[in-house]
């Protein structure tokens, strides 16, 4: 799984996670169509190339003619892309011709992006066959990057059929790649649609990355495509992908959202990671809403995480405050006697001067916490 995301934090760097961060609520939910992971569609016919051959070629050699520069070979990579959706073997026998090792091989990249609008079976043959610039994987990555934003459907056929004829070791990376595009374009339920029917031992990572992408862009819509998905295991699998990435998103969001939960599991889970993400970006904010829905829920387990996170721990009477807010006699003990070690650490007078003295302790929890404070 770890493998798989990271792979697709490399796919997606136009869809930096950070973006997500810097929300204070989730994106609204797409339409209660694309809520659920619908059946594909039939696969979208052939789009019509924009330039001529001429116009295409004229602007891909007044490119290659330029002083060399990195914004020179952005110019040489768009016009060769354009080219390949209108003469795919003028742009092939560019790219090719090229003697800078590095250009070579990101005009490769282009030629497919643009013949693949133009006929990516054509241009995924050639990927897989006669050209040897790219690496299978990161040749069908680039079909994709050209086919995925205009014929989503087609893109998935091709990956389906793909992973029927490729070798065994091929069928990873090509799906892995396909969910990333999806994804990369807002295609979250189709990504999710392939991820679920993928091969037995790739499936689950899959649906965990597809619900996991998900849920930091549209967290409401993910959570409620979970209802889709008839497996068990893997439903519980895709419902902690999506508590996970929606805790990155929109901690307060999940919070609310786990109030609402009747599993008593499942409610302690979200709101524990929403907690956890919520007092790293806003210590301040997650202690106040817990103040607001103390007594109403039992939260002890998520009020605990929050009260022993780094930036209440770093204020040792702020979290000692909201420990004592916790229901549970032992959890409340635990917690504070946590809190106070770390606190040891930094001020250790200070620590020992408030267990010695503190009402939030019992006797036998006092007495086993200054041994361990003077034993430092």
């Amino acid at each position: 799984m770890k493998s798989l995301l990271a792979a697709a934090s490399c796919l997606l760097a136009g869809l930096a996670l950070g973006y997500a961060l810097a929300r204070s609520r989730p994106v609204v939910a797409d339409s209660p169509a694309r809520t659920a992971a619908p059946a594909l569609a039939a696969a979208e016919p052939a789009r019509a190339a924009p330039f001529d051959p001429a116009t295409a070629r004229d602007e891909l050699a007044r490119a290659l003619a330029a002083p060399a520069s990195q914004a020179t070979d952005e110019t040489i990579l768009a016009a060769l892309e354009r080219l390949a959706a209108t003469d795919p073997a003028a742009a092939r026998a560019a790219a090719l011709a090229q003697p800078n090792v590095r250009l070579r091989w990101e005009m490769t990249r282009a030629v497919l992006r643009g013949w693949a609008r133009l006929d990516p079976d054509a241009a995924v043959a050639w990927a897989l066959g006669e050209q040897r610039v790219l690496a299978p994987p990161i040749a069908v990555e680039a079909v994709l990057e050209g086919l995925v934003p205009v014929q989503p459907a087609r893109a998935v056929a091709l990956v389906e059929r793909l992973s029927r004829e490729a070798a065994p070791a091929l069928r990873a990376p090509f799906g892995t790649a396909l969910i990333a595009q999806l994804a990369r374009h807002g295609e979250f339920a189709t990504a999710a649609r392939f991820a679920s029917v993928g091969d037995a031992g790739i499936r689950a990572d899959w649906v965990a990355m597809s619900y996991n992408i998900w849920a930091t862009h549209q967290p409401d819509a993910a959570a409620a495509a979970l209802a889709s998905l008839d497996d068990a295991e893997l439903r519980a699998k895709a419902s902690s992908s999506v508590v996970e990435g929606w805790a990155v998103a929109d901690p307060r969001g999940l919070a609310e959202h786990s109030l609402r939960l009747t599993d008593a599991a499942e409610r302690d889970r979200a709101l524990t990671e929403a907690l956890r993400s919520w007092a790293f970006a806003d210590a301040d904010a997650a202690a106040a809403w817990v103040g607001h829905v103390e007594g109403s829920t039992n939260i002890d387990a998520g009020v605990a995480t929050v009260a022993k996170s780094p930036a209440f721990v770093a204020q040792p009477a702020a979290a000692l405050a909201l420990a004592r807010v916790i229901d549970d006699p032992q959890l409340r003990t635990t917690t504070i006697g946590d809190i106070v070690r770390e606190w040891s650490g930094t001020d250790p007078r200070a620590a020992l001067a408030y267990a010695s003295a503190s009402p939030d302790l019992d006797e036998a929890s006092r007495a086993s916490l200054l041994a361990q404070l003077r034993a430092r």
